[in-house]
């Protein structure tokens, strides 16, 4: 189950443990209100649930990424484990043109952003 909450113009998104395109749907319902409402000026997706993932999830950010980028409304990740960092690096999906802020969880917090 796909667990969101509210603080103030952030909308803040944890991913089940097992994020893939089965997932696809919930993930969609818990941001597409807060892109309708326009009162939402940055979406935080904590990934630090994820244990299991595929090549849907980068499938399911790709969709996001669309619709979200021409709004103006900014992406923060965080909790990233490496693999997950890796698999966002390859895929693109880590570009900051993207994504405007990013963080890592590698033991230790460190800021990747522009």
């Amino acid at each position: 189950m796909i667990e969101t909450k509210t603080d103030q113009s952030v909308l803040i998104i944890t991913p089940p443990a097992r994020f893939d395109l089965g997932a696809y749907k919930d993930f969609t319902k818990s941001y597409e209100p807060a892109l309708l409402s326009r009162s939402f000026r940055l979406i935080h997706i904590d990934m630090s649930q994820i244990d299991e993932l595929d090549s849907g999830l980068l499938g399911i950010l790709a969709d996001m990424k669309e619709k979200v980028f021409v709004l103006n409304i900014e992406i923060v990740f965080t909790g990233c484990s490496k693999e997950i960092t890796n698999l966002l690096d390859i895929s693109g999906l880590r570009d900051p043109y993207m994504f405007k802020y990013f963080e890592c969880v590698d033991g230790k917090p460190q800021a990747c952003t522009v």
